[in-house]
């Protein structure tokens, strides 16, 4: 089992994990579907007035002619590599829009998009990936050189979880280390049956159950990867309904915002 289509997203103005993206396509020999995003937003105060169709055609405008020049210089990054490549635009109006670019993923093995930070249209592509697909995604800091010698699995016993380590595999059966971290588990052989059906698949990868001690998880599980060096960490993405983690955050919202190392997730 190998990643042989990869997909990537960058919006104008906005992160861009392209060159990474490009090195996996590379490493993996895999085709890579790049997509390229404008938005354009109107202001409240314009939604209302009777110049809105002329203004809202003006921003279109706009961003077609930052999508015209972000196509050439992405078709050039990519000229001359020898995998297989496609580039498209979209113009990103409404929510609709983002699920239809979304849905676009669905037929990759894996989805490389930019952490998001505090770029609110990455967010909402990444969320958008992550809700409307069954697709893994690789969410990497802009500028990072991707690395998979050392991963990381966090486990929490759900299916979302065990979902991300099953899409990981490819990269497990390479890296030179692969640990399973629970977090306050439930019991004592927490992440064993994990354990034995990775080393199955021929990945050896030992447990470590480390207690919170009253710090929030994601906290937790950056220091333990800071203190194994790790190169990735793996976990499932929104396991709870979407308006909780929106409203209340969530280990899933908390890691893909901040991405302290790169990151596979999946649901």
């Amino acid at each position: 089992m190998s990643y042989r289509t990869l997909s990537t997203l960058t919006m104008t103005g906005g992160p861009d994990v392209l060159d990474a993206a490009a090195d996996c396509a590379r490493r993996w020999s895999a085709h890579l579907d790049v997509t390229v995003g404008a938005q354009t937003r109107t202001e409240p105060a314009i939604m209302f007035a009777p110049e809105m169709g002329i203004a809202e055609e003006t921003l279109v405008q706009d961003a077609i002619e930052v999508l015209d020049r972000v196509e050439a210089e992405t078709r050039a990054r990519l000229k001359g590599e020898g995998f297989g490549w496609s580039v498209r635009t979209e113009i990103v109006r409404s929510a609709d829009t983002l699920r239809r670019i979304a849905l676009g993923h669905r037929f990759s093995d894996l989805a490389i998009l930019p952490a998001p930070g505090e770029d609110r249209g990455a967010q909402d592509m990444l969320e958008a990936v992550l809700y409307n697909t069954r697709v893994p995604v690789l969410v990497l800091r802009e500028g990072y050189e991707p690395s998979f010698d050392r991963i990381v699995l966090a486990w929490d016993e759900s299916d979302v979880a065990l979902a991300a380590i099953r899409a990981a595999l490819p990269l497990l059966r390479q890296a030179a280390s692969v640990g399973i971290v629970a977090v306050d588990p439930d019991s004592d052989t927490s992440g064993h049956e994990l354990a034995v059906m990775l080393d199955r698949a021929g990945v050896t990868a030992p447990v470590t159950p480390v207690a919170s001690s009253g710090r929030p998880i994601p906290k937790v599980l950056e220091a333990h990867a800071r203190d194994v060096d790790a190169d990735l960490i793996v976990m499932g993405a929104y396991g709870h309904n979407r308006l909780r983690e929106i409203v209340l955050g969530g280990v899933s919202r908390t890691m893909l915002h901040d991405a302290p190392v790169p990151l596979l997730v999946a649901r």
